[in-house]
């Protein structure tokens, strides 16, 4: 029987979750073997990247030098994942596709094990309606990780699946504020990680003015995307 293939896979979350993201590394990389986790730099800041007009320099950069060399990238969804800017940025450099960068990464993403449901990022609804991307729960075991990244893996060699992504919306410049806007609602995951309209109303009502309520949020000193990641 051949060996289970284990896929090079980007975690992206916010800081606010690092110990459960340490764990999850720790039980499906380190011990069960399911990925291999690839990990933030910190000799560049985001903050400079972001600030290029030229968008396919800005993208092939983050994933030169965040993304590395990774095929599938997972989303970690804590409480307020969906308010942070280099989450966004780091989902941006994921889907993009092109002559520069190549193939897009495969998208998925987990809820923490502390939580029934949360709001997710606008960029991920954005490919999970349509189908690229996938949300589902905590896993319980080695076996439904492993298909699920495998799937994921699958969408971005699959050229129709590829052709589904949506990365045009405009990248957040700031983080979001977490009481705004105050319409949004939690999702819970299902284990096929599929989107359904029962869950249409997460986002929707709030996607249009995302880009506004990043604006009204005061910005903040640079720092280095380790710190602010870590």
């Amino acid at each position: 029987m051949p060996d289970q293939v284990r896929h090079k896979t980007f975690i992206s979350y916010h800081q606010d979750d690092q110990e459960e993201v340490d764990e999850f590394i720790r039980t499906f990389d380190h011990d069960r073997d399911v990925f291999i986790a690839r990990a933030v730099g910190s000799d560049e800041t985001m903050e400079e990247l972001i600030d290029s007009d030229n968008d396919d320099y800005v993208m092939s950069r983050i994933r030169q030098k965040h993304l590395s060399d990774s095929t599938v990238t997972l989303v970690f969804i804590g409480q307020n994942t969906w308010t942070r800017k280099f989450v966004d940025w780091e989902m941006a450099a994921s889907l993009h596709q092109g002559p520069v960068v190549g193939k897009p990464n495969g998208l998925l993403a987990i809820l923490s094990p502390k939580l029934d449901g949360a709001i997710l990022p606008d960029r991920f609804v954005d490919n999970w309606k349509p189908g690229y991307a996938k949300f589902y729960p905590y896993p319980t075991n080695k076996t439904q990780l492993t298909k699920w990244i495998g799937e994921a893996f699958a969408a971005r060699e699959d050229e129709d699946q590829r052709g589904l992504i949506k990365n045009g919306r405009r990248k957040l410049r700031r983080n979001l504020s977490p009481s705004q806007p105050a319409d949004r609602t939690s999702v819970k995951p299902k284990l096929d990680g599929s989107y359904t309209d029962s869950n249409a109303s997460t986002n929707a009502a709030a996607i249009a003015t995302s880009t506004a309520a990043s604006r009204s949020v005061p910005p903040r000193r640079p720092y280095l995307y380790q710190d602010a990641k870590r």
